[in-house]
């Protein structure tokens, strides 16, 4: 009763907000395929083949220093984990390639590749080869799509995206770039994508896909699983306004650690979509769009008893979920120029070391450029609740800025600064003093990097940056701080 109440006050609330909006065009999913035909970024050509490849090569020196714990160090996009501090004179070389194919009259391909080596001669951190790295992190993706048209009414997308990831990671899952573990991993992602334009923006769509997680570290093995997912969809376009769909989706996500329970997740939405001049008499601008959703979510579990027959009722866990968000403010990128984005949300999924995992979600983003100036603010709240009984609770917050001042039109001074807070609640498990400090301690992380670069010819760019790190936590272990200073000098030529 208390949950139908609550659906009944938001669907309400959603109402009252929706009926004093001014909005503009939306499209279809339908419309969202690409086209097939000669892409932008193309600069080679052989026949039906199109191709560009970028190659880049850098020399730099930096110095680095850290105390405490000591932390894995993130340089540019690359993580690598810092083996002593002092001076070094990394070496790097990169090429991407991006290649097309028009396979036939409904039908094509689309092929990116990365590869590079990262050479540090006085070893501060390890060496590296990498094939097709793409970011964030430290990735290997190789990505297969291909595009068809079954009839004229009939658009669907194949793919197939193996990558090699190498994250550092806490004991959350959650990206940390000064003090994570090193999780070498492989996922992969296969699946089809039909869209049926049934009538005059009227779109029926399903999307079928299978996940692998593979992990190359045994600390990690009880992260690997299977999961089949199947959406079916539709959406109808209003007076080329605005948008409202209705999707359910079904997941099974089958874990490879017989320790884990497996789970199940069925999910279905109500959603909306448009483009907004104003809302409530609040103008918001020409770009405005708004978007939210709601609907209601069934996560099941099922065990592996003793006897090692399977337990399919092990478990549910049913919630409401939702989303809002709402990006206004002026998008080009002149003088006083600004962007506002909110967002607000509730998942219901799997969590990486809970079965099933509850996140609410408010976040707020400000871009604002005014002539030489640029600045950027962002501010993230994340309250996490494991449905599991031996795993505990903790919320994340964490605060960006970020300032950059052009100099010239080829050169430019950059400073970003982040502050987050980590919470945890009381500790579930048996012994808390082997536990790892990222679940049961709270702590505190400064980020601080001021870079500057400046771009010689079209070819030749340098940069100089200094970063400093600085975490205080509540125990001495997981206490630390990192001061690292370099400057690079980048040759890029594209083909």
């Amino acid at each position: 009763m208390r949950r139908l109440k609550s659906f009944t006050l938001l669907l309400l609330v959603s109402t009252i907000v929706l009926s004093g909006i001014v909005a503009d065009g939306q499209t279809i999913r339908f419309a969202n395929h690409r086209d097939i035909g000669p892409p932008e970024y193309a600069a080679l050509r052989v026949g039906p083949f199109y191709s560009s490849v970028t190659f880049s090569q850098s020399i730099g020196v930096w110095w680095t220093e850290g105390r405490g714990a000591g932390t894995d160090f993130l340089y540019g996009t690359r993580r690598g984990r810092v083996r002593k501090d002092g001076w070094d004179i990394p070496l790097i070389a990169e090429l991407s390639t991006r290649n097309y194919i028009i396979l036939g009259r409904h039908t094509d391909l689309d092929i990116s590749i990365f590869a590079g080596y990262y050479y540090y001669p006085f070893g501060t951190q390890e060496d590296e080869f990498y094939l097709n790295v793409a970011e964030p992190g430290v990735s290997a993706e190789f990505a297969f799509t291909s595009e068809f048209y079954l009839t004229p009414n009939i658009r669907g997308s194949l793919y197939f995206t193996p990558t090699i990831a190498v994250d550092f990671v806490d004991d959350r899952g959650q990206i940390d770039e000064t003090g994570g573990r090193r999780f070498f991993h492989l996922d992969s992602t296969a699946g089809v994508s039909l869209d049926w334009l049934a009538g005059k923006n009227l779109n029926v769509g399903a999307d079928f896909r299978r996940m692998d997680l593979v992990s190359f570290e045994d600390e990690f093995d009880d992260q690997e699983f299977t999961e089949y997912n199947a959406t079916l969809s539709t959406e109808r376009g209003f007076f080329d306004l605005f948008l409202v769909g209705v999707r359910g989706s079904a997941r099974d996500v089958d874990y490879e650690d017989t320790g884990r329970d497996d789970t199940r997740f069925y999910t279905a939405e109500l959603y909306y979509s448009g483009n907004h001049r104003e809302a409530l008499g609040i103008p918001l601008g020409d770009d405005a769009t708004l978007g939210a959703s709601i609907g209601y979510s069934v996560a099941e579990r099922t065990q592996l008893a003793d006897s090692g027959s399977i337990d399919f009722d092990a478990g549910t866990d049913q919630r409401l979920i939702w989303s809002l968000t709402i990006d206004y403010g002026k998008m080009a990128r002149t003088e006083n120029n600004f962007t506002h984005e909110i967002g607000l949300n509730r998942s219901h999924t799997g969590g990486f070391n809970a079965d099933v995992l509850v996140e609410d979600t408010a976040e707020y983003t400000l871009t604002w450029y005014t002539g030489p100036l640029d600045i950027g603010f962002s501010s993230r709240f994340i309250n996490a609740e494991p449905q599991d009984d031996d795993v505990n609770a903790y919320w994340d917050w964490a605060t960006t800025l970020g300032v950059t001042y052009h100099l010239a039109r080829f050169w430019s001074i950059d400073l970003n600064t982040t502050y987050s807070i980590r919470d945890n609640e009381a500790y579930l498990g048996e012994d808390e003093d082997d536990a790892p400090p990222d679940l049961t301690d709270d702590y505190k992380t400064w980020t601080t990097i001021l870079r500057t670069s400046y771009d010689f010819t079209e070819h030749w760019s340098c940069t100089a940056f200094a970063s400093h790190v600085d975490r205080r936590a509540d125990s001495d272990d997981f206490t630390y701080g990192r001061s690292t200073a370099g400057t690079t000098l980048v040759y890029t030529r594209s083909f």
